[in-house]
C-alpha cells in the first residue's frame, strides 16, 4: 500500500463543522503527489457531505511535512501544537 486517508466527520456543528483526517504515505512513495491526491479526494467527499467550510484538525508525527501539504492545498494554519517529550 502506497498511502491511505481516513475522514471522520463530526455530526454536530458547534462554531464550524469539524473534520478529522488521518492518513499517510509510505516513505518510498513520497514526493509523487499521492498525499495531495488523497487530500483532494477527501475534500471532494467532505463537500458532498455538506461540509463546504470546515475546521480541519491534523495530528501527525511528521507535522512539518503535513502542514506544508495542507498549506499547498489552500488551508491556512490557525494554530499549531507542538508535542514535547522527555
Amino acid at each position: 500500500m502506497a498511502g491511505y486517508m481516513k475522514i471522520q466527520y463530526r455530526p454536530t456543528v458547534m462554531d464550524v463543522h469539524r473534520v478529522l483526517l488521518d492518513g499517510g504515505v509510505h516513505p518510498s512513495y513520497c514526493r509523487r503527489g499521492i498525499a495531495s491526491a488523497l487530500i483532494a479526494h477527501a475534500l471532494q467527499a467532505a463537500v458532498r457531505q455538506g461540509y463546504d467550510r470546515a475546521l480541519l484538525s491534523v495530528d501527525s508525527e511528521n507535522a512539518t511535512g503535513a502542514f506544508g501539504i495542507f498549506e499547498r492545498a489552500g488551508f491556512t494554519a490557525t494554530r499549531r501544537y507542538v508535542k514535547w517529550e522527555r
